[in-house]
């Protein structure tokens, strides 16, 4: 062994070192030893906590995703695909998708008003002055078009087997909303355009277009509705409560507007229950 002071090679037993006189205590280890050690120590790398950074950077891109997606309350799928009637799921839905609708048909009223006030009748100018009301006319058509997505988004989430008889009403029914969709964006872009004084020849044209395609949208729904998905939402409807007719009712005249009162007298005996006295009569189409 080593002696742990001076280095030199002394007996293992040894109690004291012959060399430099210092004493050997037991147990004490040599310089070999010792040296051995301090190599090891030095070398040695601490182990690399994998796990630790797995976990960070799973929290990472948790974070990233959670800031830079679209987190919107989703809207759960109403799953009826194994019932073998029209049933409260799809009666439910299909009624709140007509509600969401009428409510779109408003909002995009509210735009055309507040367009039409600054504005000529037609739908955009060539050219207009800023204007602050046109960007409000704006927002409203955007709202307006949110909700005819919601709409759309509410039907999109219903469960029907592809052979389903009430698949193709609902494909009929999106398409509809489609249109709607489409027409109320363009109504909202040229509107904000507009208001910044950016009308050109091309919103006017865009506009033409996007008033054909709301009044082709208002002429299927009609149709749509009065069809009542092959008559399985009268029946359904023949059968509810008195509240639940007169909501339908509701719910028919906000979409139909002037239409309403044409076809009040089938609906009310599809319906099998009178229309509730406080149905105003609905004033014209907008997009008109």
């Amino acid at each position: 062994m080593r002696c742990p002071h001076c280095g030199k090679n002394i007996q293992d037993a040894s109690k004291t070192c012959q060399f430099c006189g210092e004493k050997i205590k037991a147990g004490s280890t040599s310089g070999d030893e010792q040296m051995g050690k301090s190599n090891s120590g030095a070398s040695a790398k601490p182990p690399l906590k994998w796990p630790l950074i797995l976990f960070l950077g799973v929290i990472s891109i948790g974070a990233l995703y959670y800031f830079f997606s679209d987190h919107s309350p989703s809207i759960p799928p109403a799953d009826f695909s194994h019932t073998s009637d029209i049933g409260d799921p799809f009666y439910a839905t299909f009624r709140e998708s007509i509600q969401e609708t009428g409510v779109a048909k408003k909002y995009f009223k509210e735009a055309q008003s507040m367009a039409s006030a600054v504005t000529s009748p037609a739908s955009m100018p060539s050219e207009t002055a800023p204007s602050p009301q046109l960007l409000k006319a704006a927002e409203n058509y955007a709202k307006a078009m949110e909700r005819f997505k919601y709409a759309q988004q509410l039907m999109d989430n219903l469960k029907l087997k592809t052979d389903d008889d009430r698949e193709p009403c609902r494909q009929s029914f999106r398409q509809i909303l489609d249109r709607y969709h489409e027409a109320s964006d363009i109504f909202s872009q040229n509107a904000k355009a507009a208001s910044q004084g950016q009308a050109d020849s091309k919103t006017q044209s865009a506009a033409v277009d996007a008033k054909a395609k709301y009044e082709m949208a208002d002429q299927l729904m009609v149709k749509f509705l009065m069809d009542g998905c092959n008559g399985a939402v009268f029946k359904s409807v023949s059968e509810k409560s008195a509240a639940e007719k007169n909501a339908m009712f509701m719910a028919y005249q906000r979409v139909l507007l002037e239409n309403f009162e044409p076809q009040k007298a089938a609906l009310e005996k599809l319906f099998q229950a009178k229309a509730p006295p406080d149905i105003a009569p609905a004033e014209s189409n907008p997009a008109k």
